[in-house]
C-alpha cells in the first residue's frame, strides 16, 4: 500500500481522472464531505469502477455499499452488503483491510496495487486508489474507491 501524496505514483488515466474529481468535491477541504458525492454527477467513465464503503466499528470493518459493475464482473459476483471482513477473509490480505483503516486515521488517500490470485484470476492485476468521505461530525464516514484492472498474459507472482 502506498500513500498518494505524488500524483506521479498514480499510472492510470481513470484513476487521475478519480482523484480529480475527489479534488473538486473537497472543495478546498482537506477531506471532502460525504453529502458532496452524488453516484449521478459522478463522471460517467468512472460509474462502473467505484466503490463506495461505510465505515463501521471506528475504522475496524466496513461495509460495501456499492460495488461498480466493471468491478463486479472482474471479481466474478457482487458483493454489495458484506463487510469487509467478511469478502476479504476469504479472498485477500489483511493488507487490504489495514489500508482501509489507515485512511480513517490518516484522512489521507490511498494507493493500492494488488492481483486477484486468491480468486482463480492470476492474471488479473489492479491499482485501487481510496479517499476518505467525512460525515456531518468531520470523521471518516464512507471511503470511495476507484478501480483500475488490467489483464496479463502469463500467471503472475503470488504478491506483488
Amino acid at each position: 500500500m502506498q500513500m498518494v501524496q505524488d500524483a506521479n505514483r498514480i499510472t492510470s488515466e481513470r484513476l487521475l481522472s478519480f482523484r480529480d474529481h475527489w479534488k473538486s468535491l473537497c472543495n478546498g477541504a482537506a477531506v471532502a464531505k460525504r453529502s458532496a458525492f452524488d453516484i449521478v454527477e459522478a463522471p460517467r467513465a468512472l460509474l462502473g469502477h467505484l466503490i463506495l464503503l461505510d465505515v463501521l466499528d471506528d475504522g475496524t470493518d466496513f461495509r460495501y455499499r456499492v460495488v461498480g459493475t466493471k468491478i463486479a464482473e472482474e471479481i466474478g459476483r457482487d458483493f454489495t452488503g458484506e463487510t469487509v471482513l467478511e469478502y476479504h477473509a476469504r479472498h485477500e490480505s489483511r493488507e487490504v483491510i489495514d489500508g482501509y483503516a489507515e485512511i480513517v486515521k490518516s484522512g489521507e488517500p490511498h494507493l493500492y496495487r494488488g492481483n486477484l490470485y486468491d480468486l482463480g484470476r492470476e492474471y488479473v492485476t489492479y491499482e485501487r486508489l481510496a479517499v476518505p468521505l467525512a460525515g456531518p461530525d468531520g470523521d471518516i464516514a464512507s471511503i470511495l474507491a476507484c478501480f483500475q484492472f488490467e489483464r496479463k498474459s502469463g500467471p503472475l507472482p503470488r504478491s506483488m
